[in-house]
């Protein structure tokens, strides 16, 4: 009896422990921060852009950059597959109708109303329709971690977005659904290309075939919004919207190779850091991102959020 109580004891005062992440897990982890940087840094130079041209022109100008850099890495990242599975092609098009077309429209016309970071903060309540779409949709599991790392990240997000520049009046709170609607659409977007990857498991070939979707999307806006400002009025701001193309880019090809490494449950939050990177880089550039108290919980809040579904 001693010696079975003395057990029991012992396993009721033992340290519990976690599995570590297998490695799989880690890079999905690592490429998802390196999404979440690519996304904070294209809103700060989102915004830089937007001083002089519209987000319409902006969008025409970053999103065909993007797949052309995509294209001219090609042919070192892309293996074509016989026979060619023309399920996870479609999958990945039908991605391309809606992301990055249309999220890089509604983002980039949030950051005109509402400012960088705010619209970046916003913009982290995606992984909340993500996990929802891959625990029903794709029979992911929902594990405590997740659950609460994700609604830390939510509560950051939204926590932020109750302070900052443009936040006063109704067009303002008018605008706050833009970074939402963004959100939905970016959400489902990991979804579908999760669905696809296990198709055709090449992430980069999947954000080629989005973007050039998307860049041809833009493309066809052009004919109906008319031409960009020429000279001196679009050099500067063209060349802004050129580089968010870039981070854009690659955070799309960083996100899309950690779907393929892990589920969208653990990967949606992790990319979800990006408004750490938005407002660090927008402290330094704008003189109306303000370090407060307010903003230092919801950081807090995002980053405890982000770690403890990466340590899960």
């Amino acid at each position: 009896m001693r010696g079975a109580e003395a057990t029991a004891t012992a396993a009721r005062t033992a340290p519990v422990t976690l599995p570590a992440p297998s490695e799989p897990e880690i890079r999905a982890i690592l490429w998802a921060l390196a999404a979440a940087a690519g996304f904070g840094a294209g809103m700060v130079t989102t915004r830089l852009g937007l001083r002089r041209l519209s987000a319409a022109a902006g969008a025409r100008i970053s999103i065909p950059t993007a797949a052309l850099m995509l294209w001219l890495l090609a042919p070192w990242r892309v293996t074509v597959p016989v026979p060619v599975p023309w399920e996870a092609v479609a999958i990945f098009a039908a991605v391309g109708l809606a992301f990055p077309a249309w999220v890089t429209l509604l983002t980039f016309e949030a950051n005109r109303r509402l400012g960088a970071t705010n619209t970046a903060m916003l913009s982290a309540t995606a992984p909340v329709f993500a996990v929802l779409g891959g625990v029903l949709l794709l029979g992911e599991p929902l594990t405590g971690a997740v659950a609460g790392g994700t609604a830390a990240v939510v509560a950051g997000a939204a926590l932020f977005g109750e302070s900052g520049p443009g936040r006063s009046g109704g067009r303002a709170r008018w605008a706050l659904l833009l970074p939402l609607l963004a959100s939905l659409i970016r959400a489902g977007a990991q979804v579908g290309t999760k669905a696809g990857l296990a198709l055709l498991p090449q992430p980069f070939l999947a954000a080629l075939i989005a973007y050039t979707v998307s860049a041809a999307s833009a493309l066809l806006w052009g004919r109906h919004a008319g031409p960009l400002p020429p000279g001196r009025t679009g050099a500067a701001p063209a060349a802004w919207f050129a580089v968010t193309g870039l981070c854009n880019g690659a955070a799309v090809v960083s996100l899309y190779t950690a779907l393929g490494e892990g589920a969208v449950s653990r990967v949606a939050p992790v990319a979800a850091a990006a408004p750490l990177v938005t407002f660090a880089l927008s402290a330094a550039v704008f003189p109306d991102e303000r370090f407060t108290l307010r903003r230092l919980a919801a950081v807090t809040l995002v980053a405890g959020g982000v770690a403890w579904v990466a340590a899960a």
